[in-house]
């Protein structure tokens, strides 16, 4: 094998395997409400209410599914879902949806999308909720 050829190999598997690995890199985005609720009408969204069961029952996104943060058991449950396709989150301010976020990073989720201030910022921006 030649040297010109030998590098040529090199170039090609390193260019494939960068390929490969950006394509598999997980992405985070906070993103304000008006944003978060035109990019949650994609059907591929997976919207994730992560608040308690009681705060779930006071309100929240329509098409949502609500996954309690707090349960022993969140991460699994969080498991189920897809991971190409994109996770939308959200909680009462932020503050869970940023923490759940980050393992959800760990879990090998590649699309993760954070509603910035929470169901409060939703409220404020006057946008509505179903009970």
């Amino acid at each position: 094998m030649s040297y010109k050829t030998f590098l040529g190999l090199i170039i090609t598997l390193y260019s494939a395997c960068n390929t490969i690995k950006s394509t598999q890199e997980s992405s985070y985005r906070l993103v304000a409400p008006i944003v978060f609720n035109e990019e949650m009408q994609d059907p591929e969204v997976q919207l994730i209410d992560i608040r308690t069961p009681k705060e779930f029952k006071g309100g929240h996104l329509e098409g949502s599914i609500n996954i309690n943060y707090y349960d022993d058991d969140f991460l699994d449950q969080m498991a189920i879902l897809d991971k190409e396709k994109p996770v939308f989150v959200y909680c009462h301010i932020g503050g869970r949806s940023r923490r759940a976020s980050q393992k959800l990073q760990t879990l090998g989720f590649v699309n993760l999308v954070d509603l910035k201030g929470g169901i409060t910022a939703w409220k404020a921006e006057g946008l509505t909720l179903v009970q």
